[in-house]
């Protein structure tokens, strides 16, 4: 579904990532770990052009991201992205948040376009919060919304970037279900998450990133055995 090839991304003269190869299966849940600084989140964030890379190429379904006439709003229609601070319009209530892009990059009448937002709330336990604002919810019940915005498209590929780290501990947990039950459902996903324990629940693929680069790329078994390489074991018993 998603192919990385000597991919590398520099800020000014600092290289961010070094020529990052790997590939990620069609309903496959591949889980980037790493200390801080690595450039996790910059390989996700390059996945939907958030990012632009200075070379290597990147592959979606086959198709280079980058191609001439592919428009960033259609490939971002169908690859969601689900921020660490959650990224919620503060001016619309949850549910204009979830309908937003079904509305105005997809075109649907709002009375359609609510159907669909409110079957996904719904999904993810939040109905009886769709007319809230974003104000009025708990940091959790916000980064559900953030979920139920990007599933609503029905992306081909799920990005979660840091989707815990802004929330408070007791918080933590029922984004982690949330998560864990898209994984079920076969979406095909790529996560930045320190959260190790969710991580060997869920996760198809580990990759371990150091520097800039892809240092380790096993299956989660192997990690957690620690077959994936004397730094992926160190930075296991760290955390």
């Amino acid at each position: 579904m998603i192919r990385f090839s000597e991919v590398s991304k520099f800020y000014g003269a600092l290289p961010a990532l070094r020529g990052v190869s790997g590939e990620v299966g069609a309903g496959e849940v591949t889980v980037v770990c790493g200390p801080s600084g690595s450039g996790k989140s910059t390989l996700i964030r390059t996945v939907n052009r958030l990012e632009p890379i200075n070379s290597g190429q990147i592959l979606i379904g086959g198709r280079d991201i980058h191609e001439r006439g592919w428009s960033v709003n259609a490939l971002r229609s169908g690859v969601g992205f689900v921020f660490q601070s959650f990224g919620l319009f503060q001016h619309l209530n949850a549910l204009d948040n979830v309908t937003l892009a079904l509305r105005h990059v997809r075109g649907l009448p709002r009375k359609e376009a609510e159907a669909l937002g409110l079957a996904q709330l719904e999904r993810l336990g939040l109905a009886e919060r769709a007319r809230q604002m974003p104000s009025a919810l708990s940091g959790g019940q916000q980064q559900r919304v953030a979920i139920a915005r990007a599933l609503v498209m029905k992306p081909a590929v799920l990005l979660l970037d840091e989707p815990t780290s802004a929330l408070d501990p007791e918080m933590v947990g029922e984004v982690l279900r949330a998560i864990e039950a898209l994984a079920a459902d076969g979406l095909t996903m790529m996560c930045v998450t320190h959260e190790m324990g969710f991580a060997q629940r869920v996760a198809d693929r580990i990759w371990f990133m150091e520097r800039g680069e892809l240092k380790a790329d096993a299956t989660t078994e192997q990690f957690f055995k620690g077959e994936a390489g004397a730094r992926a074991r160190e930075f296991l018993k760290q955390i």
